[in-house]
This record gives C-alpha cells, sequence and structure tokens, in this order.
C-alpha cells in the first residue's frame, strides 16, 4: 500500500518528504540533545578550540588580504612605464578601434589572470574600470569598454579618487547576483597626477561563508577598525556578553578584528555521554535514510536502463520498440516524450525516404531523357539547313519545330517562361500535325505581365498531348486547343481547354482523384510525364497549395485547371517581367 501511494506523487516530493522525515527530524534531536548535555567542565577545552579556529581563520584572511594588497600594488606601481603606458591608452578608448587598443587591453588582461591565479579558491573579482566607469579589463562578465550600470555596485562604490596610498573597502550587498566585499585602489598617472583607472577586487560573500562555515553553535563575526560589524555566520541581534564565551584577534595591515562567541549553554554538562547518545540516533536514522534512499535510487535508475535498452534497440532497426510507461511521476512523463520522440523520428525517416525515392526517380527521369541527344539535335539541324538551301520553305519551319521541341525534353530539368512555354506548344501541335496528318487550332491567351513567369519545363506539354491523344482520337475538322492564363487573388490560374470528346463523369472523378492523391494510373505515360506526374511536379515546385484538377468543358472536352500560388519571389519576379 505505502509503495503504491508513492508511486502517485512526484519524485520530487518523495526527496522532500524523506528529507523531513530522515534529516531535518534527526537533526533537531541531536541539536536538542546538544543544547542540554553541555557543562562547564569543557569551557576550557572550547576556548582553545576557539582559538586555534580564529588563528586559522586569521591566517587565511591575511593570505588573502596580502593577494589583493600585492595586485593592487603591481598595478599602481609608476615605474612600470609599460603598464602605464597600457593604463593611459585604455582610459581614454571607447572601443577596439584600432590594434593598439587590443594589443594594450591584452596586456592589461593577461596581468590580471596572472595575479588571480594565486586566489583562485576564492574566486574573486579583479578588474579595472577607466574615470566613466567602463570596463577596460578584469574577469567581470560585461563586454569591454561597456559602462558598469549595476545599481548596487555604484551606490556603494563611493571611491575617493584623493586617495591613491590605501586601499579603499565597501560592501556591497545584491541576493540576487551575489554580495561582494570590495577593494578599491585608485591609479593614478605619475607624470600629471590625472585618474586613470580604479581597480576593484572583490571577494565573494560565498567565500566568507563558506570560511565561517565552521562546525558548532559558535558565533563567528568580522568588525572593521571602526566597530561595525562588515560579516557573521550567524543573522540577528548581538548576544549578551554575559552569556557568551568570547575570543578576538587582530588580523593585521587591515585592522579588522574576527570575533568567536560561544553560548555558554551549549557548552555544559556531560559531553561525552550525551554526545555517545545522539551519535547512535543519527546513525540509526541514517541507516533508515540509507535504505530508503536505494529504494529511490532503484525507481530511478530502473527506468533509465530501460530507456537506454530501448534506444539501443531502436539504433539496431527496430523501429516499433516503445518504452513502457506506469505510475504519474516524472520518469512515467519522461518515458512518454521518449516515445513520442520515437513516433516523430520513424515519420521524419519515411517522409526523408520518400522524398529521396521521388528525387531518385526524377533524377533517373533526367537522366534517361539526356542519352545521346546532341547526335539527334545535330543531325535534325544539318537536315534544316539543306531544306532552307535547297530553297524548301514548307518542311524546314516543321524541322525547326521539332529541333526546339526536342530541344526542350534535353533541357527539362531547367526551369522556363510561360511565353517559352506556349511557345513549345505550339511547335508541339506543328509537329503533331505532321504525324496525324490533320489541323488543330491553338488559341492563346497569356497577359503580358505574365509572360516572364518562370515554371518548370514541359509542365503544360503532356496536358497538350493528352487532348490531341484522347480528345482528338477521331481527328476532328475543327479541332481546337486554348489557353488563358489569369492571376486571381495571389493565385496564377492556368486553364488549358480543348473540344475534343471528353470523358464520362465516372472517368473525370476517378481522375481528379489520382490528381489530388498523386497516384499512377491510366493516365500517365510509360515515361512518367503525364497527367499525374504533372500533379506530383505542382506539388514538389510550389508546395501542397498548388494542385491540378480537371473538369468538362463549356461545349465539349476538357478543361484542365493548374493553380499556383505565388509565393515572395514569385511576386516579386512577376511585378520586374
Amino acid at each position: 500500500m505505502f509503495k503504491n501511494w508513492m508511486s502517485q506523487i512526484s519524485l520530487y516530493k518523495r526527496i522532500q518528504l524523506s528529507f523531513l522525515l530522515l534529516i531535518l527530524l534527526p537533526f533537531a534531536v541531536v541539536t536538542f540533545n546538544s543544547y542540554q548535555s553541555i557543562q562547564k567542565n569543557v569551557m576550557q577545552s572550547i576556548e582553545g578550540s576557539n582559538a586555534n579556529v580564529l588563528d586559522l581563520i586569521s591566517d587565511q584572511l591575511s593570505q588573502l588580504i596580502d593577494s589583493i594588497s600585492f595586485s593592487s600594488v603591481y598595478f599602481s606601481n609608476t615605474k612600470d612605464s609599460q603598464l602605464m603606458d597600457s593604463l593611459r591608452v585604455l582610459s581614454e578608448s571607447q572601443s577596439f578601434s584600432n590594434y593598439e587598443n587590443y594589443y594594450h587591453y591584452g596586456r592589461i588582461n593577461y596581468l590580471s589572470s596572472i595575479l588571480m591565479i594565486q586566489t583562485t579558491d576564492a574566486e574573486m573579482r579583479l578588474f579595472l574600470l577607466n574615470p566613466s566607469y567602463q570596463l577596460i579589463a578584469g574577469n567581470l562578465e560585461q563586454p569591454v569598454f561597456s559602462e558598469v550600470k549595476d545599481a548596487a555596485f555604484r551606490q556603494a562604490a563611493r571611491v575617493d579618487i584623493r586617495n591613491d596610498i590605501t586601499l579603499q573597502w565597501f560592501y556591497v550587498k545584491d541576493p540576487e547576483k551575489g554580495s561582494f566585499y570590495y577593494a578599491a585602489r585608485v591609479i593614478k598617472d605619475p607624470v600629471n597626477n590625472e585618474h586613470l583607472a580604479t581597480m576593484f577586487i572583490g571577494i565573494p560573500q560565498s567565500y566568507f561563508d563558506k570560511l565561517f562555515g565552521i562546525p558548532g553553535g559558535g558565533v563567528l563575526s568580522l568588525y572593521d577598525p571602526e566597530g561595525t560589524k562588515l560579516l557573521s555566520n550567524r543573522e540577528g541581534p548581538a548576544p549578551e556578553p554575559d552569556g557568551m564565551i568570547r575570543s578576538e584577534t587582530v588580523i593585521p595591515k587591515v585592522g579588522w578584528r574576527l570575533v568567536y562567541e560561544t553560548p555558554r549553554s551549549q557548552v555544559a554538562g556531560q559531553i561525552t555521554k550525551e554526545f555517545a547518545v545522539s551519535a547512535y540516533t543519527i546513525g540509526g536514522f541514517f541507516l533508515v535514510f540509507l535504505l530508503f534512499s536505494m529504494y529511490l535510487a532503484k525507481s530511478i535508475h530502473t527506468p533509465v536502463l530501460r530507456m537506454r535498452e530501448t534506444a539501443k534497440e531502436y539504433v539496431r532497426g527496430n523501429r516499433s520498440v516503445r518504452l513502457p510507461v506506469t505510475g504519474k511521476d516524472e520518469m512515467a512523463l519522461l518515458a512518454t516524450a521518449f516515445n513520442k520522440t520515437l513516433d516523430d523520428i520513424n515519420r521524419l525517416i519515411e517522409q526523408v525516404e520518400q522524398e529521396q525515392e521521388e528525387k531518385r526517380v526524377l533524377e533517373l527521369e533526367a537522366l534517361f531523357s539526356q542519352i545521346r541527344p546532341h547526335f539527334l539535335l545535330n543531325t535534325l539541324n544539318s537536315i534544316k539547313v539543306k531544306l532552307i538551301m535547297s530553297g524548301d520553305k514548307v518542311h524546314s519551319p516543321m524541322m525547326e519545330a521539332l529541333i526546339s521541341l526536342l530541344r526542350a525534353y534535353v533541357r527539362s530539368h531547367e526551369p522556363a517562361s510561360l511565353a517559352e512555354e506556349c511557345k513549345l506548344l505550339d511547335d508541339y501541335l506543328q509537329v503533331m500535325q505532321i504525324r496525324s496528318q490533320f489541323q488543330v487550332e491553338f488559341r492563346l491567351s497569356v497577359p503580358e505581365e505574365l509572360a516572364g513567369f518562370r515554371i518548370p519545363r514541359l509542365l503544360l506539354q503532356p496536358i497538350v498531348e493528352n487532348a490531341v491523344i484522347h480528345g482528338f482520337a477521331l481527328h476532328p475538322e475543327d479541332a481546337r486547343v486554348e489557353l488563358q492564363a489569369r492571376i486571381e487573388d495571389d493565385v496564377l490560374t492556368i486553364a488549358i481547354e480543348d473540344n475534343g470528346r471528353g470523358m464520362t463523369d465516372g472517368k473525370l472523378a476517378e481522375l481528379n482523384g489520382k490528381l489530388r492523391h498523386r497516384e499512377a494510373g491510366e493516365f500517365a505515360s510509360n515515361r512518367g510525364v503525364g497527367l499525374v506526374n504533372i500533379a506530383r511536379r505542382l506539388k514538389l515546385s510550389y508546395g501542397p497549395g498548388a494542385e491540378l484538377l480537371a473538369r468538362h468543358g463549356k461545349t465539349a472536352g476538357c478543361v484542365f485547371v493548374l493553380r499556383i500560388p505565388l509565393q515572395d519571389d514569385n511576386k516579386e519576379e512577376e511585378r520586374h517581367v
């Protein structure tokens, strides 16, 4: 029952519950027992221990102050002419406008990084600001030459630029970005005594928190020479002196006082016996916590292992494998998202495979259409020249139409203008008239502004071919093909109508269904350039909004309508025709 109840709550709440029951509760018990058990017979040992702690912390702070002093003195060293030259250049620069600025910035930044190596464990800030409070070097997380606009920093950093002898200390409290205790040194030009820059070295609050995070119930505080409390490991009002064991030491060079105060009530009693009881208590609780942590770890580790095995199985080619989903916790949500990701990957793979197959077919068609075409073109051109030279004005134009048609087939992979495509249709009808021995009238209605509209080459020819072969199969005397182009609602509409024998309603509905679903059928030619191929080329070239539809003609025959959405590039092209 407990396991079922736990599976209904989130993993985060489980950890919270275990923390409350197994960490805070023993901590409260141990604290209470310790508070009741401290006796006066250990006060001397506590005082000695406090003195040792103060000496250790004082040594660390002294070393840190020495490092800060050395860094500040080094940068304000007026004997280093190269350093002073770099500071002069950067104090008046606003950007990396030339290589000289970048060179001086690199020198200053390199020196600051070298000086920061000895204080890496403190994670201090070291940066230089010019008189306009613009960053010129250091590890401050903002662009070089940008102005420091931190309101908390600007308000606290009240630096006296007349004092270039000693370090000036101030505290910046910022709960969001982190609090720092800064040392500032004013750097002046030794030649004209002008303010070149101000060096800021910041000690993070986290460093003091770590340094002051000593075990026990003592209060460790740091005071400046005026007696103002700078830092403390305990918040709240100052304790009464009579109830505390007080030890203090002075940090050289800065005059800070480090004070360690331990409440007398915490160091009384039979500490050995009571701490033994507390140790057993904590050990028991931690044993339970360990067992419970193992259960939580297993509940997290097992789904992760399943997910890894599922991913390996999927990579090996089993695309149907999925991760089982149980419960309502975060791991269940993760498993659901993981399965959805696999479904999305399957769809993408199928889409890519389909597009690659279509591309392969189109490339094969293009290759087949280019097999030895130049020999035929050269041969036909030679025949045309001989016909012209012999004065044959009847067959030479027909030969020219055949050459133009063959050349279009060779360049089928290149786009063509609407005017070029209409000229190709006229050439095709001339060739078919010679072949079929009957006349076909070709009427054309294309506005001048649409003549240059680019479309795939040979896009319209299969429609006219379908009309000649099927619509005019009985060779009527008044055979006619009409082409009209217009723009309606940002859609280019090209209508090709014939007055042939047409088709039944059933055949027309079947054809439109195949055109919409890109299914090859009896209306597609053997070479794949039929009506279904036109619909497919429209979709590939202009997106899902393009389509090819068929309907009955006004009196007889069929009308094939191509609808092409005008994209931004096509609109621009259409305006500049």
